[in-house]
């Protein structure tokens, strides 16, 4: 029987998302798959630009990449930027390659997307202020 409780610190939530396989927005997926067809075009910053706008997808990179990470480097990676930058391109592409995604898993259950996506939707405008709220503070790193 699966545990009930949520993790109880940042190792136990990187550990669940990282043997999960997340699903991700149809959209973000369509997006990949352009970009895959120019790999060649393909910058850091373009991949970077796809996975903020996905915080499923998100969750994912910054999970895989902590997995990686902790054996490789001596620093945490925190930023998408970073985790992409770290990965290279072509990688990239190679481990999130045929992605399942939350339409597709939720086809049966409207109700259940519907809640999904619009809970998405508030993630993307609670980073659209917190992006709006770094630049006017003058942080350092607005990702």
């Amino acid at each position: 029987m699966p545990d009930s409780h949520p993790p109880r610190d940042l190792a136990a939530w990187l550990s669940l998302f990282g043997a999960a396989e997340m699903p991700i927005l149809r959209q973000t997926a369509r997006r990949l798959d352009e970009a895959r067809r120019h790999i060649d075009r393909v910058s850091g910053r373009d991949i970077t630009d796809i996975v903020l706008q996905d915080p499923l997808l998100a969750i994912r990179v910054l999970a895989y990449i902590q997995s990686f990470g902790s054996k490789h480097l001596r620093s945490e990676i925190t930023n998408i930027a970073s985790a992409v930058m770290m990965l290279g391109v072509e990688p990239f592409f190679r481990k999130f390659e045929n992605p399942i995604t939350i339409e597709t898993m939720l086809s049966r259950k409207p109700q259940a997307l519907l809640g999904v996506l619009q809970v998405i939707m508030r993630t993307q405008r609670a980073s659209r202020y917190a992006h709006d709220w770094a630049f006017a503070r003058h942080d350092m790193n607005v990702e």
